[in-house]
């Protein structure tokens, strides 16, 4: 195994952890009760890398000269797909969830219109109407609560939740 081989595997072994610790501090840090309304916002850390990532791009683009048409369209990519994937804040009050879309309105599902609740391999959990789904990532904080919250609020279709 040569020099790069060890260099990509460091790599990777340093994204595992971070994500590893990502998770944990997720689980660790809770919601906030803001008036009678609950806020799970995303850990500190995910807008901070993906802001990191939007920059890079830029500075991709910005540093691309002549025909890099590769560059470019990487660069863009690094600028709009951390865009698109920003984890949006939940808040949940007695009567609906609701969560920020990226082009800034909101999606509302009242607690009577849940028709399902999953939950991925990754810990995320979707909650789900006839007309929009709201999703809690792993990278959300206070899952704990939040599932207990959307177990009260939703008894008949949380049942296979853990």
């Amino acid at each position: 195994m040569g020099v790069n081989g060890l260099r990509g595997f460091w790599l990777i072994f340093l994204f595992t952890l971070f994500m590893s610790w990502a998770v944990a501090q997720a689980r660790r840090s809770r919601g906030r009760r803001v008036g009678d309304s609950y806020l799970f916002p995303p850990i500190y850390a995910i807008p901070l890398i993906l802001s990191a990532e939007i920059c890079l791009g830029s500075t991709l683009v910005y540093l691309s000269r002549g025909d890099r048409e590769a560059s470019v369209i990487l660069g863009l990519l690094l600028v709009v797909l951390p865009i698109c994937a920003w984890p949006k804040g939940i808040v949940f009050s007695d009567s609906m969830v609701r969560q920020h879309t990226w082009y800034g309105g909101w999606k509302a599902i009242p607690w009577a219109d849940v028709v399902a609740v999953e939950e991925d391999r990754n810990g995320s959990v979707t909650i789900c109407s006839d007309s929009a789904k709201i999703q809690f990532s792993q990278f959300h904080v206070d899952r704990d609560f939040f599932i207990k919250e959307v177990r009260r609020h939703c008894p008949r279709v949380t049942a296979h939740l853990i």
